[in-house]
């Protein structure tokens, strides 16, 4: 595939019958940079323009109204969150809800991507600096007698724990399949730890504003018992994934 610049967008119009803008947070500015391709804004025909499980990545979005007028001109709207449905329904725009793309491939599928291994460990992965996750994992550690890793990409020590940075892909997928405990403050940490059936923990970012994504998701498959502010680490429980 040719790595295309954002001017060189319109050649494609000729070229595509359908185009397919998603998911994540691709209808979140602040995240994106502004950037109005996700809009498909070089589309011409209405007809080829569509989006799949596009993300707002917050419960209270707000587009100007140039972006409202790019999504109103959209054929098929699905989106990732209820909240999302909501805002686009208050502005006279039919969309559905659908789930986030990892959900759509079998379990069985995302594990032979990754090794499997022996290794017994309490996984943090943070997508930003966590407030309570590193002492909550440090006392399940005490508990179970696991060691503890944490992907992140912030460069502030954390004593006595080994901090991995970097990582591909793979590598991830591999950590995440792996690991006795979950430990994560990511939508696709929660994810990923859903598809992989792990025992897991979510904190919520300090930005409340961010955490929709994790709420709903939290609360379709009813485990908002698995927040940290409820949780005690003597008193865990285990997650029933049958």
């Amino acid at each position: 595939n040719k790595f295309i610049k954002a001017k060189d967008l319109p050649k494609l119009n000729d070229k595509y019958d359908l185009f397919i803008s998603g998911s994540d947070q691709i209808w979140n500015l602040k995240c994106s940079g502004g950037d109005d391709s996700y809009f498909l804004n070089f589309v011409k025909d209405k007809n080829k323009k569509n989006s799949y499980s596009a993300s707002f990545g917050t419960n209270t979005p707000k587009l100007d109204e140039k972006h409202m007028n790019y999504i109103k001109d959209f054929n098929k709207i699905s989106v990732r969150e209820k909240s999302g449905e909501n805002y686009l329904k208050a502005n006279n725009v039919k969309s559905i809800k659908t789930c986030d793309p990892v959900f759509l491939l079998e379990k069985e599928k995302w594990e032979s991507m990754a090794k499997t291994n022996n290794d017994r460990y309490i996984l943090i992965y943070e997508v930003v600096n966590g407030v309570n996750m590193i002492n909550f994992a440090k006392r399940l550690s005490k508990l179970t007698g696991l060691k503890i890793l944490v992907i992140t990409s912030s460069n502030k020590p954390i004593l006595g724990i080994k901090t991995l940075r970097d990582i591909g892909p793979i590598k991830w997928l591999e950590l995440m399949k792996n690991a006795e405990y979950i430990i994560t403050n990511s939508f696709h940490g929660l994810a990923f730890s859903l598809i992989f059936n792990k025992q897991f923990f979510i904190e919520l970012l300090s930005n409340s504003d961010s955490n929709t994504r994790m709420l709903e998701l939290l609360d379709e498959v009813k485990l908002k018992s698995r927040l940290l502010k409820y949780t005690e680490v003597d008193n865990i429980g285990k997650i029933q994934f049958n």
